[in-house]
């Protein structure tokens, strides 16, 4: 995904998102043969799709490289029958920016929100992540999974981070009243509950 300068989510059962209703992601979830979970998947499927904008700010870990790769999306939701890689057909376009070292010291307090189970959530202190883009070398060759050093680091010579001018404010997110507990954008509830917990009634 990285060298396809993308993110994206393997649900290769679920078709365009935009074609379909969360009843029939529901339903190609239980067909698949996973019967837990099936609201979770759901949501994060629909977020990932919906929620997530260009500019938006993707934090991604590798444990096993000691790596935490931030990039920026620079796309929206494309669903594509043949992905560039294989079993992503749910994706977005990200530039990424490179790689900080998770076993610093001082990103030690993030550790415990980026080591959450789960395949997508927002991670907290935005305003956090955005200041170590403005002020942090990232390196862009991952190193070897048994590496305990860095790799040669990148020069400082990133693109601006936008100005607040003209960069998106942040959409403050709302919990959902109904039973999936998660947060979505103030447009997307009607009565408090999001399209998933409506279909459920």
């Amino acid at each position: 995904m990285r060298l396809a300068g993308q993110i994206g989510l393997r649900y290769e059962m679920i078709g365009n998102v935009r074609d379909v209703t969360p009843a029939q992601i529901d339903q190609a979830i239980i067909d698949s043969g996973q019967m837990i979970g099936v609201a979770a998947s759901r949501s994060t499927l629909m977020l990932f799709a919906t929620d997530i904008r260009p500019g938006d700010l993707v934090v991604s870990p590798n444990p096993k490289r000691h790596e935490v790769w931030v990039g920026a999306v620079s796309g929206d939701y494309e669903y594509t029958e043949s992905p560039r890689v294989a079993g992503y057909q749910h994706t977005r376009a990200v530039e990424w920016k490179g790689w900080l070292d998770r076993s610093a010291p001082w990103i030690k307090d993030q550790l415990k929100s980026l080591d959450r189970p789960g395949i997508m959530y927002e991670l907290p202190g935005r305003e956090w992540w955005w200041h170590q883009v403005d002020n942090r070398d990232f390196a862009v060759s991952p190193r070897s999974s048994m590496a305990k050093v860095p790799a040669a680091r990148a020069p400082r010579t990133r693109a601006p981070r936008p100005s607040t001018s003209t960069r998106k404010p942040p959409v403050p997110m709302v919990r959902c009243a109904g039973g999936c507990g998660f947060q979505w954008a103030p447009t997307s509830l009607v009565g408090g509950l999001c399209t998933d917990c409506r279909a459920d009634l």
